[in-house]
C-alpha cells in the first residue's frame, strides 16, 4: 500500500509519575501537608491551596510543586479564585489574600471585610464574592481592595460554597439550606429549603436547568422547582458525605468519603470510578481542558474525562447531538500495551479510524464502518509493536484529524 503523507513529529521525554502509566488515574507529584482544598488554573500552571501547608504551583502538569507562601501570613487555604491577572485566596484566620504576580508574593485585602474565615470565593466576570463563617456574603467591584457586606435575604450566614450560574449566584450555607441571588448579591432568597433533607451544603452544580446540591449527610439533592422541593438522588451513591460536586457536560461527579461518582444527567444510577484509586476523601474538583483533576486528603490525581463519556446520545434528541467532530488524545499516554481512543461523530456517515507508524505505515484499523452522531470509544493493543511513537488518524467525508501516542515499554 501507498504509505499515508503525515507529518512526522519528533518523540518526546515524557515525564512519568509514580503511579502505573497504564493506570487510569495518574498521581502527581507529592505535596507537602497534603490535604487538597482548592486547585486552580492560570495559563499553563496548576495551583493548589492545602489546610496547613499553604499554596503551591506546579508548571509541569504535576510532576513537581513549588511552594509559594511569601507574604502569606495563614497557610490554611479554603478557596482559590482566579480574576484576570490575579490570584485570590481565602484562608482560615486571615481572611484573603491576592497575588498579581502568579503567587510570587501575596498581599492581605481584608479593607471591609469583619470576618477573618473565608470559606470560599468566587467570580462573575465583574464582583468577587467571598463566603465567610459568621458573617454571610461579601462582594468586591475593585478587585478585593475594598469589600461590603452583602447579606440581605440569607437567614443563614455560615456560607460554605459560592457558585454563579448563568446570571444567579447560588450560596450554600452550612445548616440553612441554599440561597439564590439574581441582583448580583443584592439580596438573596431561600430555594425551598424546608423540603431538603440536609442543610448543610458542601457543593452547588447545574447541567441545563437541573441543579444539585451536595450534603454533609444526605448524598445528593436534586431541585424540582416545579414541585417546590428537592429530592435525594443517591442510588448507587454509597457515600453519604459529598465534599464537593461538578458538572461538565451532561455529567454529574461526586466527591465523598468514599471515593468519587458519576452520573449521566438523566439516569438514576450513579457509577463509582475509583478504579486504581487509592485515596478515599475527595475535598475539590476541577476541569482543565480535557481532565478531570481531583484533590484528595493525600494529594492531586487527574484522569481523561473522555474515560467517563457515558451513553450520552440519544437518537432523536437532537438537543443532545454533538455540534463537531472530534478526535481526543488517546488515554492513557503514554501506553503499554493497550490504549483508548475517544471520538465524537458530527453527522452519520463512513468513519474510518487507523493506526500508522511514524513512517506512515498503516498498523491497524480500528473502525471502518458507518456511525450515527455521538461520542465513541475505540481500544488499541500494541502488545506486538516495540516501543516507539504511533500516529492515528481519524477520517470522515467532512472530517479529518491525525494526533501522536507513544507505547513505551
Amino acid at each position: 500500500m501507498q504509505p499515508v503523507k503525515l507529518f512526522i513529529i519528533p518523540l518526546i521525554i515524557l515525564l512519568s509519575f509514580t503511579d502505573s502509566i497504564t493506570a487510569q488515574w495518574i498521581k502527581t507529584a507529592t505535596i507537602p501537608h497534603g490535604q487538597i482544598r482548592c486547585i486552580v488554573f492560570k495559563d499553563s500552571s496548576i495551583y493548589t491551596g492545602t489546610y496547613g501547608g499553604g499554596i503551591f504551583v506546579s508548571k509541569d502538569n504535576g510532576a513537581s510543586w513549588d511552594s509559594i507562601n511569601n507574604g502569606l501570613t495563614n497557610k490554611y487555604i479554603k478557596s482559590l479564585s482566579i480574576s484576570g491577572s490575579s490570584i485570590f485566596a481565602g484562608s482560615d484566620g486571615r481572611g484573603v489574600f491576592k497575588s498579581t504576580n502568579n503567587g510570587a508574593t501575596w498581599d492581605t485585602i481584608n479593607s471591609g471585610l469583619r470576618d477573618s474565615v473565608i470559606l470560599t470565593l468566587s467570580f462573575d466576570n465583574i464582583l468577587l464574592f467571598a463566603g465567610s463563617l459568621t458573617h454571610g456574603v461579601y462582594k468586591s467591584s475593585d478587585d478585593g481592595s475594598t469589600w461590603a457586606q452583602s447579606s440581605n435575604g440569607l437567614t443563614n450566614t455560615t456560607i460554605n460554597v459560592l457558585t454563579v450560574i448563568d446570571t444567579n449566584i447560588y450560596a450554600g450555607t452550612w445548616g440553612g439550606g441554599v440561597f439564590i441571588s439574581s441582583d448580583k448579591g443584592n439580596s438573596w432568597s431561600g430555594v425551598y429549603n424546608d423540603s431538603m433533607k440536609s442543610k448543610f451544603i458542601s457543593g452547588i452544580a447545574a447541567i441545563d436547568t437541573n441543579l444539585f446540591v451536595g450534603t454533609l449527610n444526605s448524598g445528593v439533592l436534586q431541585n424540582f422547582p416545579n414541585q417546590k422541593k428537592w429530592k435525594t438522588k443517591n442510588t448507587g451513591l454509597t457515600a453519604a458525605a459529598v465534599y464537593s460536586l461538578l458538572a461538565n457536560n451532561k455529567i454529574l461527579f461526586a466527591g465523598t468519603d468514599q471515593g468519587i461518582f458519576a452520573i449521566l444527567q438523566n439516569d438514576s444510577t450513579w457509577q463509582s470510578i475509583n478504579s486504581n484509586m487509592q485515596a478515599a476523601v475527595i475535598r475539590t474538583m476541577a476541569v482543565n481542558g480535557s481532565y478531570l483533576y481531583i484533590g484528595t486528603d493525600t494529594g492531586i490525581l487527574y484522569r481523561a474525562l473522555s474515560d467517563f463519556i457515558l451513553p450520552a446520545y440519544v437518537a432523536g434528541n437532537q438537543s443532545d447531538l454533538p455540534s463537531h467532530f472530534q478526535l481526543d488524545q488517546n488515554y492513557p499516554n503514554p501506553f503499554n500495551p493497550s490504549t483508548t481512543i475517544s471520538y465524537t461523530v458530527k453527522e452519520a456517515g463512513r468513519v474510518t479510524l487507523k493506526v500508522y507508524d511514524i513512517l506512515g505505515r498503516e498498523i491497524q484499523t480500528l473502525v471502518n464502518k458507518d456511525l450515527s452522531p455521538g461520542r465513541y470509544k475505540a481500544d488499541f493493543n500494541a502488545a506486538n509493536l516495540s516501543t516507539g511513537v504511533y500516529l492515528y488518524r481519524m477520517q470522515t467525508e467532512k472530517y479529518a484529524s491525525t494526533k501522536k501516542m507513544i507505547l513505551l515499554r
